[in-house]
């Protein structure tokens, strides 16, 4: 869990001086929920999601609910909520299996 927390660079104590602080719960909201899911979903959000956050209408510092991924959920999400699962599940897919982690499934 340690490696889990540095690179997604929580640390061990709360939230690092430097990170904003809706940023931060976001983040913690995203891996609470994608811990739950199967590696499988993991990828299957992940693929349209980075194509979402790297298209040119995407705007990560907006706080309105303005963006949908279908392969999430039927909501609509803050730009950067969906910013922070994009972090979180690149994180997860990095980490090791024994951690957590998809690398190496």
């Amino acid at each position: 869990m340690a490696w889990l927390c540095e690179r997604l660079r929580l640390g061990f104590r709360g939230r690092p001086a430097k990170t904003d602080p809706a940023a931060y719960a976001y983040r913690i909201h995203w891996l609470a929920q994608a811990r739950t899911w199967t590696p499988a979903r993991r990828a299957e959000v992940l693929a349209p999601l980075r194509r979402l956050t790297s298209s040119p209408g995407f705007r990560a510092a907006e706080g309105g609910r303005i963006h949908e991924l279908p392969e999430l959920d039927s909501l609509k999400h803050a730009g950067a909520s969906l910013a922070e699962l994009q972090t979180v599940l690149e994180a997860l897919l990095a980490a090791p299996a024994d951690l957590g982690g998809d690398h190496g499934r």
